[in-house]
């Protein structure tokens, strides 16, 4: 007997599996038939733009609870914007909610946006670089040069993950001598921040590691902004 008749007859006929393409036509016509009940306008904060000839992807952002949604808006919608999406931004959105039963994916189709300022999150990073300018640890007069081939490298990323592999293969094949010295950190969501900077810490406390390289795989920059 095969493991998925197994698990078939382990389940109630009351409970009505059904397959996931049924699953996905059911939600898809439940939100043709009622969504004129979803709130047309949306409130959020404007991240990871890609414009393409035929419209632009974006995330839409609650910067809150760090709740995400994907929006596309088409290229004759974004022509009549009175604001360009740009990233940071704060805004409100006119939009329906969209969903692909082929893929699974849920969106809003943008038919308009307005811009209302710069974010809080974007405010905030302007104050703290503003801060380290006026006490001198940023700037081109304090960047420290980069020893042309480090014999030792420390990474701090997340162990096992591509961005890991990529920066290992990337040394290795500019320099196969080079020492790596890789330590796990959290790069993404609320410990991210206290997490690599202990191992940042730690690193810099190793006389051997020439040149410390922080770094993990892509995202949207809300994901991403942790490492501001």
């Amino acid at each position: 007997m095969s493991n998925a008749e197994s698990i078939s007859e382990d389940i109630d006929s009351e409970t009505n599996p059904v397959t996931v393409g049924t699953l996905a036509t059911r939600i898809s016509q439940f939100i043709e038939r009622h969504g004129d009940q979803f709130p047309t306008y949306v409130v959020g904060e404007v991240s990871d733009v890609n414009e393409y000839d035929f419209g632009t992807f974006f995330e839409f952002t609650d910067p809150e609870d760090d709740a995400t949604i994907t929006c596309i808006a088409w290229s004759h919608a974004v022509a009549g914007f009175e604001d360009e999406l740009e990233p940071g931004t704060a805004g409100v959105v006119r939009a329906s909610v969209d969903f692909y039963a082929d893929e699974g994916d849920l969106q809003l189709n943008v038919s308009n946006f307005w811009a209302h300022g710069e974010s809080a999150r974007t405010e905030e990073w302007a104050e703290l670089e503003a801060t380290l300018e006026e006490e001198g640890l940023i700037g081109p007069d304090t960047a420290q040069s980069l020893p042309p081939y480090p014999t030792c490298i420390g990474v701090v990323t997340a162990t096992g993950s591509s961005a890991a592999e990529d920066v290992c293969e990337a040394i290795h094949r500019r320099n196969p001598g080079t020492t790596i010295k890789i330590h796990d950190a959290t790069v993404q969501g609320e410990d991210a921040v206290p997490s690599v900077v202990d191992v940042v810490t730690t690193l810099d406390q190793d006389s051997s590691v020439d040149v410390i390289v922080v770094t993990r795989g892509g995202g949207a920059d809300a994901t991403l902004w942790s490492f501001n």
